[in-house]
């Protein structure tokens, strides 16, 4: 019980840590990436690092869960 508890929280902690915000990127959600502008490269890094932290959120979910 003790374990999962320690895994639940350390998902939930995950997704804290993972300052994706849009006050931190500078990017509003829903935002096209803009092809060909100076932003594109951070915009899709963004993403990706959304993708990544979304994954191990998950993965640490299923952990806590079993």
């Amino acid at each position: 019980m003790n374990r999962n508890l320690n895994l639940f929280c350390t998902s939930i902690n995950t997704v804290k840590r993972s300052d994706l915000s849009e006050s931190a990127t500078g990017i509003p959600f829903g935002q096209p990436i803009l092809v060909g502008h100076h932003s594109e490269k951070r915009h899709r890094r963004t993403i990706e690092k959304a993708h990544r932290a979304m994954d191990k959120c998950l993965e640490e979910s299923k952990k806590a869960e079993e």
